[in-house]
């Protein structure tokens, strides 16, 4: 599997990359329906989103514990990304993971993921585009000095890694459903 900087001449690409067809429709399907008896309403401050942010899609938690079997492969090519592309100090555990349900008229507003924790910051922020049918809108942003369509995450199976202190959002869905995993990791304090 290979990996690229999302575009060198619009973002930083030691602060975002981006992967293909991570898994197939038919991994996607399966995916969704096996984490699907495991999810839960997310911990309140995931669900909420950043402060003053409109936040309009539905996010639900999903144990890491009870995710890992679907998603460990997934967590070996995130942590490749890291080592290969930002080097960050990261904690070898997961709590949880959010998936996130984006239906007509839904969004996320610009904000960043960060840690409430004092003695954590929030390193990488991953999405994986696991929708099955085609949906209109729900476009991936970056701000990075200027907004950068982030076009890849628009694939099913598609996978985008990048620095958690990043502006990003999603536009409203003018059709259809948008799926997608967020994973974030954390490590010990920036100094």
């Amino acid at each position: 599997m290979t990996f690229f900087p999302l575009d060198k001449d619009n973002v930083n690409p030691k602060h975002c990359y981006y992967c293909d067809q991570v898994y197939s429709p038919k991994q996607i399907k399966l995916i969704n329906k096996r984490l699907k008896k495991y999810i839960k309403p997310a911990p309140s401050n995931a669900a909420e989103g950043a402060t003053g942010v409109v936040k309009t899609s539905t996010v639900f938690g999903i144990k890491w514990d009870d995710a890992k079997q679907d998603l460990a492969e997934l967590l070996k090519r995130i942590l490749y990304i890291n080592n290969i592309g930002f080097g960050y100090n990261l904690y070898p555990s997961l709590n949880h993971i959010l998936y996130n349900v984006y239906e007509k008229n839904q969004q996320y507003d610009w904000h960043m993921d960060a840690t409430l924790n004092p003695y954590t910051d929030s390193k990488l922020t991953c999405l994986l585009n696991v929708s099955e049918t085609s949906y209109k809108g729900g476009e991936f942003q970056i701000f990075n000095g200027q907004v950068t369509p982030v076009t890849k995450l628009n694939t099913p199976g598609s996978l985008v890694v990048f620095s958690s202190f990043m502006l990003h959002r999603v536009l409203p869905i003018t059709h259809g459903i948008r799926k997608s995993i967020t994973l974030i990791l954390e490590g010990p304090k920036f100094i």
